[in-house]
């Protein structure tokens, strides 16, 4: 009996390391780096208003305004994941200053979507990749 139970725990201490499983690792989890994007700004701006042409309103007026925008994206492949948020703040506005929801909008979720790409079913569209999006999607129009 003794022996058996020796000749079991040779073997089990014999097995090489490589062969016992190893833990795994967010890497594993989540597959390429390369396939997360994020990205950010941060706007912080003085603004001072002497000779307000609004009556009924402060003059002079103050303010200091925060603007923080971060966006996420996860695109492993035909199918991509995006969120934005945006978070505007203000301080040393007092009353009668016209700073309203305009200027304050703490943590909004401006874009959150889920995205396709697939090939083009017709022939005669030059990029041959149409992409499907759903959610909330926001689109910038005018800009440079």
């Amino acid at each position: 009996m003794r022996a058996s139970l020796a000749l079991a725990a040779y073997i089990a201490l014999a097995v090489p390391a490589g062969a016992r499983a190893k833990p795994p690792t967010l890497q594993d989890a989540i597959g390429d780096p390369e396939d997360f994007k994020l990205s950010g700004s941060i706007r912080l701006r003085y603004e001072a208003l002497e000779g307000q042409p609004r009556t009924g309103l402060r003059d002079p007026d103050e303010q200091l305004a925060l603007r923080t925008i971060a966006s996420a994206e996860y695109d492993p492949g035909p199918v991509r994941v995006f969120a934005e948020l945006h978070d505007s703040r203000a301080w040393l506005y007092r009353q009668g200053s016209p700073v309203g929801p305009n200027e304050i909008n703490t943590a909004e979720l401006v874009q959150a979507f889920v995205g396709k790409t697939f090939d083009a079913p017709f022939v005669h569209i030059q990029e041959r990749q149409l992409s499907e999006l759903r959610g909330r999607l926001s689109l910038d129009r005018g800009k440079a």
